[in-house]
């Protein structure tokens, strides 16, 4: 500007110059207003120029303002995605405490129909072991009945012995007392199987309370000291069993013996003497030989027979070996 203001002054001075005064005159005016002119143009130049540095300012100041502004919605936005991520876990969570929460119920649910059937378990558990008592009870009062009973034969037993022994005419007696003995006696056998089946079934029992509750150790030594006393009762028995096979052994032995013929036979098989019209034969009903009267004069009732028949005096012997040997 100040340059052009120069060039413009310069040129007008030296057109000027060569000009009248008039003219110049009317020049210096003009150029004064043109100077004026210049003067206020420069003027508000430099206010537009402040006003164009101020818009600038204010423009960079908007500027920092908008980045500012940018980074804090760049910030924000973050802190909403982070917002909404938190927001995601904690309805995931929420739906897993949910799952869980119904999981518990349902858990719950089952531990109550547990503790129910538990429950139901412990009161037959408590019939049971009512039941158990009253059969051990039940059961101990037919083995002190049967020890009675024993007691009692082997009472009539030793009677029946000693009347053996005194005299030989109540033999025939003795002998339908000994059966009539050994009828009793089987009936005892047959209720002492009973009472070991009722004892099995007593163990059985006992072993499966045994796993479920083990509170219950006075009533098993109580069916410890029955089970000794039937133990025992069953040991005499097998021993009276026993003697009864030994009996029925020695039957069926001399069963086995043939039929003697009368035609083959001509003395005696015991004494030896020689049958004649005095001296008849005679056969014995259990070994099946001959004999004279004098060796076959005995009479006892066998297996075969519901009478007493002849026998001889081997068989006779043998026959009463069992008797014997228990009195």
């Amino acid at each position: 500007d100040s340059y052009v203001w120069r060039s413009v002054s310069m040129s007008f001075f030296t057109s000027s110059s060569f000009l009248p005064r008039p003219a110049c005159q009317g020049l210096n005016e003009m150029y004064a207003a043109v100077q004026k002119q210049l003067e206020t143009e420069i003027k508000m130049r430099e206010e537009v120029e402040r006003e164009i540095e101020v818009q600038r300012s204010m423009k960079t100041e908007s500027e920092t303002a908008m980045q500012l502004m940018e980074r804090t919605l760049h910030e924000k936005q973050d802190t909403i995605a982070s917002l909404r991520r938190q927001l995601d876990d904690v309805k995931q969570a929420n739906l897993a405490m949910a799952e869980r929460l119904q999981t518990a119920e349902e858990t719950g649910r089952e531990k109550a129909s547990q503790l129910d059937m538990m429950t139901i378990s412990q009161s037959r558990l408590a019939a049971d072991n009512e039941r158990v008592q009253e059969q051990s009870a039940a059961l101990q009062e037919r083995s002190v009945a049967a020890e009675d009973t024993l007691q009692q034969l082997s009472m009539r037993y030793a009677d029946l012995e000693a009347k053996k022994a005194a005299t030989d005419a109540d033999l025939v007696i003795e002998r339908q007392w000994r059966l009539s003995i050994q009828t009793e006696l089987q009936e005892e056998r047959t209720k002492l199987q009973i009472a070991n089946g009722e004892l099995d079934q007593l163990r059985a029992t006992r072993t499966r309370l045994d796993q479920l509750q083990r509170k219950y150790d006075d009533l098993q030594e109580l069916c410890t000291d029955q089970e000794q006393t039937l133990v025992e009762l069953g040991s005499r028995l097998q021993l009276s069993k026993k003697e009864a096979v030994d009996m029925r052994e020695r039957s069926d032995q001399l069963k086995q013996s043939a039929w003697a013929d009368d035609k083959e036979v001509t003395n005696c098989r015991q004494c030896e003497s020689a049958f004649n019209v005095s001296r008849r034969k005679h056969h014995c009903r259990q070994c099946g030989m001959i004999y004279c009267n004098a060796c076959s004069d005995n009479q006892m009732v066998l297996a075969a027979s519901s009478k007493p028949v002849r026998v001889c005096d081997h068989c006779y012997t043998l026959l009463l070996q069992p008797a014997v040997k228990k009195s």
